[in-house]
């Protein structure tokens, strides 16, 4: 069925059976509370610059959440979710936390969409969840393709549970917190997505999720590029990290798996392993970073093998005491420090790199 903006889109989405489809023409829906849906639709707009879903604020007025049962799925696609920009802020200045689009189970295919604008608890929270444009928790599932995250509150994806999510050709930009954070017992599949210019960092994962990152960009982002501190599988491939405020990828916790990626120019390590944490590095460029190129704690493991390490502003390849693995074939040059400094220990093999060894 058509929809137009003139008619109450809340109470014709109620109103549907499991299955229907509904073509929104183009306008702005004003919705009076957030709306929440226990039925597989399929949603969509004339464009997300063109078909605008807007919420009045109000506190934990999550404009769309998806409570489905298992096995339904709603699509949405070609529209943009959002607040009515005419709304007072609240008492004292402060506006209500709330998510844009929320999911708790079931399945979710978002295509050709815009979140942007949702609230945090105040203009300067510093909180790390709340305010996401797009939660997904619970088991859902979700898979979203060419759509944008941008100027929410906090997160632009947030991403916890048990849920499994694949992201494909987004662009997840300005938000006040992480661009993208895993967290829980949930997966995460990102490919071809941009993260650029978020307030707390691009890419993060923490508790037990896993996550897997191939052909993507995190960029200008004011902490991490990539923070992983989770016990999960963690693998970046085919990335570019440039340009962050902190390190470009920071391995806290687990054994990460970084491979054919690009990092350079941020403010920290290019490469951060924390004590006790583990990584294997493979066929990266690490340049032109403020910190040391590659920084191993103490008690890490790792495997460094056919890496370029070259013009960072410190040490190139720094390995601290009681490191285990495998340190082969890497190239470190032009370093402000020393190319590849190494405290020797009996689980660490050091062979055939091109660099002089600086035995601390």
């Amino acid at each position: 069925m058509e929809v137009g903006p003139d008619e109450d889109l809340a109470a014709v989405l109620l109103g549907l059976p499991a299955g229907a489809t509904v073509q929104l023409a183009e306008g702005v829906y004003r919705l009076a509370a957030g709306l929440t849906l226990g039925n597989g639709l399929q949603v969509r707009g004339a464009g997300p610059e063109r078909t605008r879903v807007l919420c009045r604020k109000a506190p934990r007025a999550c404009v769309l959440t998806l409570d489905l049962p298992h096995g339904a799925a709603f699509v949405l696609g070609d529209l943009s979710l959002g607040y009515l920009e005419d709304e007072s802020e609240g008492p004292s200045g402060y506006l209500f936390e709330s998510d844009l689009l929320a999911i708790r189970g079931g399945e979710l295919h978002l295509q050709g969409c815009r979140l942007a604008g949702s609230l945090a608890e105040h203009a300067k929270s510093s909180k790390p969840y709340g305010g996401a444009g797009l939660r997904v928790s619970g088991d859902a599932i979700v898979e979203a393709i060419d759509c944008r995250f941008e100027t929410n509150g906090s997160q632009g994806v947030a991403v916890e549970g048990r849920s499994r999510v694949t992201l494909r050709d987004c662009w997840i930009a300005d938000n006040r917190g992480l661009g993208l954070v895993v967290g829980d017992q949930a997966s995460l599949a990102v490919n071809g997505t941009a993260c650029t210019g978020n307030g707390r960092g691009g890419f993060a994962a923490y508790d037990a999720a896993s996550c897997a990152l191939t052909d993507s960009i995190s960029e200008r982002n004011r902490g991490a590029g990539l923070l992983l501190d989770s016990s999960g599988a963690c693998v970046a491939e085919g990335c570019t990290i440039e340009a962050n405020g902190g390190p470009g990828i920071e391995v806290r916790r687990g054994e990460a798996t970084v491979q054919r990626t690009t990092v350079r120019l941020g403010q920290g390590a290019g490469l951060l392993v924390a004590p006790a944490a583990g990584v294997v590095a493979i066929e990266n460029r690490i340049e032109d970073t403020n910190g040391n190129g590659v920084d191993v704690g103490p008690g890490a493991s790792v495997t460094l093998e056919r890496n370029v390490v070259s013009r960072s502003r410190a040490h190139g390849i720094v390995i601290a005491a009681g490191v285990r693995g495998t340190v082969r074939e890497n190239w470190a040059n032009e370093n402000g420090g020393h190319n590849l400094s190494v405290v020797p220990a009996p689980a660490l093999e050091v062979v055939a790199n091109h660099a002089e060894v600086h035995r601390a």
